[in-house]
């Protein structure tokens, strides 16, 4: 446990307990320390630090990855378009996603040249252009020209119909995380405010 920033970890502990309304004095009960060695774990200028096995329990606690605690980088996905295309066809396969085509109004700059053929600035303009979307439906499909009616109706009788909850997760997730990152966006919340909300979404599935 030696090779992390322990400040980020006891500024990320305050953050979760200034969020849930937590004192120093439940946490001791928590963790089973003092409560002066509590607060010393937790003030950034001390060498106290928590244990493995404490930091777990907090991290089960509040219900948040001891990554998100520590803040650790897991693999991030690469913006080459080899691999998001590889990881969309990845997802069509396995059914998971489905497309959909729509249409999105965008603004859209073009140039402009003088008589001459020089470069003399952009014209905007407003342009509906069309694009391929992909989407999470919260039912699966049922419908299959190799099944008889007597085999769906099966299907749908186990299933209790043809609610996906999964994807009925995922979709709340999407809406959650997606006003949460439209703040972090603005720069109006902070990296590590950011990170603790996305990791309590994400422990949430």
């Amino acid at each position: 446990m030696s090779n992390f920033d322990n400040n980020i970890l006891k500024r990320n502990i305050r953050i979760l307990m200034e969020n849930d309304g937590m004192t120093q004095s439940e946490l001791s009960k928590l963790t089973g320390m003092s409560q002066p060695n509590v607060s010393k774990a937790l003030n950034e200028s001390d060498k106290k630090q928590f244990t493995l096995e404490q930091i777990c329990i907090i991290a089960d606690h509040f219900n948040v990855s001891v990554d998100a605690l520590l803040e650790r980088k897991t693999i991030e996905l690469t913006q080459s378009p080899r691999d998001i295309c590889a990881f969309i066809a990845l997802l069509l396969k396995s059914k998971v996603i489905r497309s959909t085509h729509i249409t999105v109004e965008e603004e859209t700059y073009h140039q402009t040249h003088d008589p001459y053929g020089n470069l003399c600035g952009y014209s905007p303009d407003r342009n509906e252009n069309g694009y391929t979307a992909f989407y999470f439906s919260n039912y699966n499909l049922i419908w299959s020209p190799d099944f008889h009616e007597f085999e769906i109706l099966s299907d749908l009788a186990r299933q209790e119909g043809n609610f996906n909850d999964t994807n009925a997760k995922i979709n709340l997730f999407i809406k959650k995380y997606l006003e949460i990152f439209k703040i972090y966006d603005k720069g109006e919340l902070p990296q590590d405010a950011y990170d603790i909300v996305l990791n309590n979404y994400l422990s949430e599935l």
